[in-house]
């Protein structure tokens, strides 16, 4: 086998993958089955004992169990303990406290979780009214801390912020400083970070200095929401996770300048490695820089232990490593980026190396130069997007039809940017007055290169179609279905009939593919309706084909719709309705308002609240306190927020939804007037009993609400129940 590493990697993170996504109850069945492939392997009648790829893929499968198995029971297990947990803790600041309009957000790193000695990380949001001023590395306690598992919309513990190995938060109304900071060697390197970052703040206008911080660190903290959502939207946000593109490239320019001198390769690699070193350093070893660093490391160092370079391999070798670190690993965006662009980019220089022989017969050396140039960098930005478009389809739920496009004409000067920013800065460390004029006008070539990468994203997002919607489900069964061809059906079939199976493969994998982005953007799918799980009120959102309707009927936080509305650009949201808003929710009205919507449904109550804080209403707002409106030929909503009935009304041909929240709880009125629902959506306000039976019952609110209401003879008069505390996001074939 010509790259067993590649084959166990790949093994390794699919598995993971597969366990993740399962759960812990799923690993005994992956590792008997893997067990039992391996001893049939032996077998003499299946005549496979040549194919060493079927063990490397069983052991592969048999050690990610185990690592899995090891990281559940030592991390995950503990920390679910401590799950809705009341306690004091007590550690030490890890990432610079950052101010917002809530509160102060840090990550704390436990010494202490109720006089017991633990180590673990917890994300941390202090309320406003805190006074302390809090640094990177103070001591602090938080007294009475309620810890609670990070979870995601479906209620489970989420696999992002595991992947960053943070498996808690708090929501603290006061803490208590102990110590200063301490002055460790991590310290530094995070403290040389933020200079760094406020140096090349200080330089360069705000959305320039966003993008090249998130091309050095991975950090969009400091980029503009438009500009990320423009990078989502034309396929190039992987230029801002910084992954095996970066770390080759940066290794390719000084091994082409050490080429100059000719310096022998070991030394080469030798100052690469070092230049990785530092840029770990400097980036105080954020997660997406090591592992870029890492994977380029084990390229570099082959040539020390006598083995001809395989820059795949080596790629396998690192997913492995990382991956038994933590398997969780495989979730994280930026990990999953960071691979993919890396393939894409060792893809292309095998490509282009069968090329290049081709331009030999071209005299003109100019010309000749040229022609290579173009055609590098034209399969390395065509193959990087490839890659990377899975991804960026599955995670941001978009497929972005002009990647390709994007890539081609932003990849080189993104990095053109980043090289002219980095020794613009490295120059403006100089105090004299000619080093400051030369890293004024490096650092204004750089902007310029900045300024056309994301001016090329902008235009190009204002495509209406550059963006389509994707149906997830039928996409994971697309990728589901190509790991297992690749994996177990291949090494089984002879050579002659491989290429026959590999058309078979590739043909169904391109109509699933394709199902999945055109289904979503017709109306043969059925009209689906979204619960979100906000806690205290009821948000409904209906999609039928490109079209959406959004209720925010009393909802407080800030980010919970946008897993249901649209996301691509050919998308509409039909109407939003807005029944309450204050200080908090008027935040969300601002956001939602972003997607204009063709009408704008607010009560008067809202008009006062939105006038009180200045907040311009789009020309086409409706303030009324009863809005009927048809939705598609099928559907009809009906909107009524007068007292005692406050209400949504959705209407299909076969299903009625009822969405009833607001302050009454007596029932009686809605079902005389329009009959009894399908489909029933509560809030807090549960009543006593139902004015009748009904198919299926939702209560959108939070655990602590739930606890305290009889609900007992609500389930007794519905087929199905759900809460959202439970369950998550709900999710309604109409």
């Amino acid at each position: 086998m010509k790259r067993p590493m590649l084959v166990s990697g790949t093994a390794i993170g699919l598995s993971s993958a597969f366990l993740i996504l399962m759960g812990i109850n799923a690993l005994p069945f992956l590792l008997l089955g893997a067990v039992s492939v391996f001893v049939f392997y032996f077998i003499k009648p299946l005549k496979l004992k040549g194919k060493i790829i079927i063990p490397t893929i069983c052991i592969s499968i048999f050690l990610s169990c185990i690592f899995f198995g090891v990281y559940h029971f030592t991390k995950i297990a503990p920390a679910t303990k401590l799950d809705n947990t009341i306690t004091n803790v007590s550690g030490k600041i890890i990432t610079t406290p950052q101010e917002t309009a809530y509160g102060i957000n840090f990550i704390l790193k436990t010494d202490k979780i109720s006089n017991n000695d633990k180590s673990t990380k917890i994300q941390v949001y202090l309320n406003k009214g805190c006074d302390i001023e809090l640094k990177l590395y103070d001591y602090i306690s938080l007294p009475d801390a309620k810890l609670e598992i990070i979870r995601n919309e479906y209620n489970k513990p989420d696999a992002a912020s595991i992947s960053d190995d943070i498996l808690l938060e708090t929501q603290a109304k006061r803490c208590n400083f102990l110590w200063g900071s301490e002055k460790t060697p991590y310290y530094y390197c995070l403290r040389f970070k933020e200079i760094v970052t406020e140096q090349i703040k200080a330089y360069l206008p705000q959305y320039n200095a966003g993008f090249l911080l998130g091309m050095l660190f991975g950090d969009k903290t400091e980029l503009d929401g438009d500009i990320v959502n423009d990078f989502r939207a034309t396929g190039i946000s992987h230029l801002l996770a910084v992954s095996g593109l970066h770390t080759s490239t940066w290794c390719a320019y000084i091994i082409l300048f050490l080429k100059v001198f000719k310096v022998k390769e070991k030394t080469r690699n030798i100052f690469c490695l070092l230049f990785l070193a530092v840029l770990c350093i400097v980036s105080a070893f954020t997660p997406s820089v090591m592992r870029a660093s890492i994977m380029m490391s084990v390229v570099l160092l082959a040539p020390f232990f006598k083995e001809q370079q395989d820059p795949l391999n080596s790629l396998g070798f690192s997913v492995a490593v990382l991956t038994f670190n933590n398997p969780y690993i495989i979730t994280s965006v930026s990990f999953l980026l960071s691979v993919s662009a890396t393939f894409g980019v060792l893809i292309s220089l095998s490509i282009y190396g069968k090329l290049r022989y081709k331009l030999e017969n071209i005299k003109n050396k100019a010309f000749k130069k040229a022609t290579e140039y173009l055609l590098n960098n034209l399969i390395t930005a065509t193959l990087t997007g490839l890659f990377t478009i899975p991804f960026i389809t599955y995670f941001f739920g978009v497929f972005s039809t002009v990647s390709a496009i994007t890539n081609i004409l932003c990849v080189k000067p993104a990095f053109w940017s980043l090289l002219t920013g980095v020794i613009a800065t490295a120059i403006s460390f100089i105090p004299q007055s000619i080093p400051q004029l030369i890293a004024i006008f490096i650092f204004k070539i750089s902007a310029v290169f900045a300024s056309f990468v994301t001016g090329i994203a902008n235009a190009l997002e204002k495509f209406k179609f550059c963006t389509l919607p994707i149906q997830k489900e039928y996409f994971l069964l697309g990728i589901i279905f190509i790991a297992v061809v690749l994996i177990f059906a291949f090494p089984v079939f002879n050579l002659q009939k491989r290429k026959v199976t590999k058309a078979i493969v590739i043909s169904l994998c391109v109509i699933i593919f394709s199902s999945s982005i055109i289904l979503p953007c017709t109306e043969i799918l059925p009209t689906t309706i979204y619960i979100t799980n906000v806690g205290n009120g009821v948000n409904v959102t209906l999609r039928q084909g490109l079209k959406y309707a959004h209720f925010n009927c009393g909802a407080s936080d800030s980010d919970i719709y946008f897993n249901s509305l649209p996301k691509a650009k050919c998308e509409k949201l039909e109407f939003l309705y807005v029944r309450k808003s204050n200080k908090t929710t008027n935040e969300i009205t601002k956001d939602l308002l972003c997607y204009k919507p063709e009408i704008t449904i607010i009560t008067e109550f809202v008009k006062g609240n939105l006038n009180e804080y200045n907040i311009d209403l789009p020309e086409n707002t409706i303030i009324s306190d009863s809005y009927t409106h048809k939705f598609n030929k099928e559907i009809t909503v009906q909107v009524v927020d007068t007292y005692p009935a406050s209400y949504v009304i959705i209407k299909s041909n076969e299903k009625i939804v009822y969405a009833s929240y607001g302050d009454n709880s007596d029932l009686s009125s809605l079902f005389e007037t329009y009959g009894k629902p399908n489909i029933l959506i509560l809030s807090d306000n549960l009543p006593e009993r139902l004015p009748g039976n009904i198919e299926t019952l939702i209560i959108s609110s939070d655990s602590d609400i739930i606890l305290n209401k009889n609900i007992d003879k609500l389930i007794n008069q519905c087929k199905n129940f759900h809460t959202t505390a439970e369950n998550g996001d709900i999710k309604i074939i109409m």
